[in-house]
């Protein structure tokens, strides 16, 4: 995965150096509106080192500063990360009985808001984002089978914060469309989970653990100025 990512980020890269223009061919913009898709691996390492795929998207809103190459990065977005769970069912057989993983998706609502700077080739962000939790579901292609129950059923967290940082490539194809790729890592702050009483887990509940990497595209509209 990170191989093609790099692979990935060459070739654009190499693409839009060989192009006459560059990110910033029209130069007399405030804002851009656009809208991403998130393709990523996500896990909690402080459960198992497993990483699973997690799609996401929403809309970003860049406010450039003055006519800097500063700006700030923000937007909503419908985030997705997973928890790897597990269910245990009693068996006779097995004098532990036997466990089943259960990789859990956790939907959320995210608000992101970074510093971004543009080159003429590269542009980097780097900030923090906030996360609402407004349900789970178990990961497609899994499922739980028998009369078992959850192992982790410890209360989830329905707020957390966390850090992201991002290196992506522009390339603008109209006067005002510009296409966008970008490599993205993501580390939550807070633990998953809010209640540790009874934890399996004992450093899931003082550590932060989801973390996701992966990369992101979509397309940007500059509003230009008068």
């Amino acid at each position: 995965m990170k191989k093609l990512l790099l692979v990935s980020t060459v070739v654009f890269g190499l693409t839009v150096a060989h192009s006459q223009d560059t990110i910033i061919v029209t130069d007399n913009y405030k804002f851009k509106i656009g809208g991403k898709f998130i393709s990523e691996k996500s896990g909690d390492r402080a459960i198992s080192p497993e990483m699973y795929p997690a799609y996401s998207g929403g809309i970003q809103i860049i406010d450039r500063i003055k006519k800097s190459n500063f700006s700030l990065e923000s937007g909503l977005y419908y985030y997705n990360n997973v928890y790897e769970n597990s269910y245990f069912i009693p068996d006779t057989a097995f004098p532990f009985g036997r466990y089943y993983t259960l990789p859990i998706s956790y939907h959320n609502l995210s608000l992101p808001i970074c510093l971004r700077y543009d080159t003429r080739l590269f542009y980097f962000s780097i900030g923090f984002y906030t996360d609402y939790l407004f349900s789970t579901s178990v990961l497609d292609g899994y499922s739980k089978q028998g009369n078992g129950f959850i192992r982790d059923a410890s209360a989830d967290r329905k707020i957390n914060f966390g850090t992201i940082s991002a290196i992506g490539l522009e390339k603008q194809f109209t006067k005002q469309f510009s296409f966008f790729v970008e490599a993205r890592l993501l580390q939550n702050i807070l633990s998953t989970k809010v209640d540790a009483a009874h934890h399996l887990f004992p450093n899931h509940s003082t550590f932060p653990n989801i973390v996701n990497y992966g990369f992101a595209l979509g397309l940007n509209y500059k509003i230009l100025c008068k």
